[in-house]
């Protein structure tokens, strides 16, 4: 189960533990066993030191990873100012309708 924040743990340790640790409140029944195996194999061979010298795994496809976060950032804001200058006044046309 992966965590995104920290729980504020109040009371017993073994509650929030055992909590994580019940399939049927932490189970996603859309990933079949073969989904997970598919990710397990990925995270093995991504951390094998053989396949992957000090587990960097940095490549880029179509653009320089040097430059990546750049070139996001660009298309992010050109994005919200597409966004916001030809989607909403059209939105709010077709609401009017």
């Amino acid at each position: 189960m992966a965590v995104c924040e920290i729980w504020d743990v109040r009371g017993r340790l073994d509650h929030p533990i055992d909590y994580a640790e019940n399939p049927a409140k932490t189970a996603n029944p859309k990933y079949t066993e073969a989904d997970l195996q598919a990710m397990v194999d990925v995270m093995e061979y991504a951390t094998n030191r053989d396949k992957t010298e000090q587990r960097f795994f940095v490549t880029g496809v179509n653009c320089d990873p040097t430059t990546a976060r750049d070139e996001m950032m660009i298309a992010k804001v050109t994005m919200e100012r597409y966004e916001r200058d030809c989607l909403l006044p059209r939105l709010s046309e077709l609401q009017a309708r």
